[in-house]
């Protein structure tokens, strides 16, 4: 394997000296912002007087409302993977799938009518737990309760988390045959003693076994791609073990990869107890890991978008990067600019721009609801004009790995700039004329930079979330 001291292109020696200098600096608690506010400043909906009129928050876009997003929560799976802090249950009952799917479509059947008709479809995303814990029939069930309620675009992009451990090539072609044209397969790490330590066992050649199936139909079409989930900072990895896993990533060519930062958090998740804290690598070590696949994957022809996304050149996502349409939301990083995401199922969280709202974590509770003709919201958030102004600011930070000075007035946000002062001091930033810009450096410690402009989740008290690095 050819020496990392050579594939320094993206971030140089010496900045990797200097990133290494702030690692124990910034390694501490930090949202990862895929909304703000944060899901942690939601607040319990409680009795019928409280029911939320979804009628009512589409009025308040004025009429400006072209296009939403679809999220769809599947939150069932077959075996438990020690690091997965997703909201999920652990069954073998396919039972429990099919009452699961008919209440979906009672809360698709439910909400839609209230989405004005002339609204298109033009994101929908299956997550969990694992989607493809649903059959075929189940997932076309699934789509054509979407299809017969909604206005879906042509155009519309069908995006679905698989689990390569419930496939074959026969359900990839049935999926595809559904009308699923964007696949997100959990690879995670291909190291064997990691797979072990995390209870996620899947060989490359099954993994590669699916990438041919779904390549061979993409030869008749041009809109599929192929997405990878990686995690670093697992049990047993090291820069070596990752960047094997990398050369299996880029011998395979999809078409981004999502690298993810473990957040080992057994107090909150309690099967990660089961990952020995000796087997994980410590916070210089992720670091190392993460700069030596930043520079592995730009020379191989990825390019990195915000935070933890890496994706061809001529991918729409890093055009939008380029163009400053990005966005950001609950799914990670998206190039539509729909005002508007639904999201379905148990646990699912919607953003209204005016307002984002949790559906009820419990299905007991979620059954209920439906049972009684009322949304299963459990949480809510309304966003004043101070959290719309800030989250702009957040996800410029994330999306442009800058920020308008403009957006930033020193008589509204003294406190901001006397700690981007100090970031700049750091070499985390740069001020220009109309902007500031974040450096190789800062881009590491995005999360930090982007919570100074958090009200509610200051530097000084913040608890409840993952270590930013």
């Amino acid at each position: 394997m050819e020496n990392v001291d050579n594939w320094q292109t993206k971030i140089s020696v010496q900045q990797k000296q200097k990133i290494m200098s702030l690692v124990e600096t910034f390694n501490r608690p930090c949202p990862r912002y895929t909304s703000y506010p944060t899901a942690k400043q939601f607040i319990p909906l409680e009795g019928s007087e409280e029911q939320i009129n979804e009628s009512e928050l589409y009025a308040e876009l004025d009429g400006n409302l072209k296009t939403v997003s679809l999220y769809l929560h599947i939150p069932f799976c077959q075996q438990l993977c020690y690091y997965c802090g997703c909201h999920k249950f652990i069954t073998q009952n396919k039972e429990k799938g099919q009452t699961y799917l008919n209440y979906l479509i009672k809360e698709i059947e439910q909400r839609a009518p209230s989405l004005p008709a002339e609204v298109q479809v033009t994101d929908i995303h299956l997550g969990g737990g694992t989607p493809t814990f649903f059959s075929d029939e189940q997932l076309q069930s699934l789509a054509n309760a979407l299809k017969a309620n909604f206005n879906i675009s042509d155009k519309c992009e069908w995006a679905i988390e698989l689990d390569p451990r419930t496939l074959d090539s026969t359900r990839i072609n049935n999926i595809i045959d559904i009308g699923f044209n964007r696949f997100s397969l959990g690879i995670q790490d291909f190291n064997d003693k990691t797979q072990i330590a995390i209870n996620r066992q899947q060989s490359y050649q099954s993994i590669e076994s699916l990438i041919l199936a779904i390549r061979q139909r993409q030869a008749a079409t041009t809109n599929f791609s192929i997405n990878f989930d990686l995690v670093y900072g697992l049990p047993h990895q090291n820069q070596q073990t990752f960047m094997q896993t990398l050369e299996n990533v880029v011998s395979l060519n999809p078409d981004r990869i999502a690298m993810f930062n473990y957040a080992h958090m057994p107090s909150m998740f309690p099967s990660q107890a089961k990952i020995k804290q000796a087997d994980l690598p410590n916070a210089q070590l992720k670091v190392a890991i993460l700069i030596d696949a930043i520079n592995y994957l730009e020379i191989n022809g990825y390019r990195q978008v915000g935070l933890d996304h890496f994706v061809k050149a001529d991918d729409n996502l890093y055009q939008a990067q380029q163009n400053e349409t990005l966005i950001r939301n609950f799914q990670g990083y998206a190039a539509s600019a729909t005002q508007v995401t639904l999201g379905l199922g148990v646990s699912a969280i919607s953003d209204y721009s005016v307002a984002m709202l949790q559906n009820d974590k419990s299905l007991k509770c979620y059954y209920q609801a439906l049972d009684l003709q009322q949304t299963a919201f459990a949480k809510v958030i309304f966003r004043s004009n101070q959290d719309k102004q800030r989250a702009l600011i957040i996800d410029n930070l994330l999306c442009h790995l800058m920020l308008p000075i403009q957006q930033i007035p020193q008589r509204d946000f003294a406190e901001e700039w006397r700690q981007l002062r100090i970031l700049v001091s750091l070499g985390l930033l740069t001020i220009e004329r109309h902007k500031i810009v974040l450096t190789e450096v800062g881009q590491i410690f995005i999360r930090n930079v982007a919570q100074v402009f958090d009200s509610y989740n200051k530097l000084s008290h913040v608890n409840g979330f993952s270590n930013a690095v």
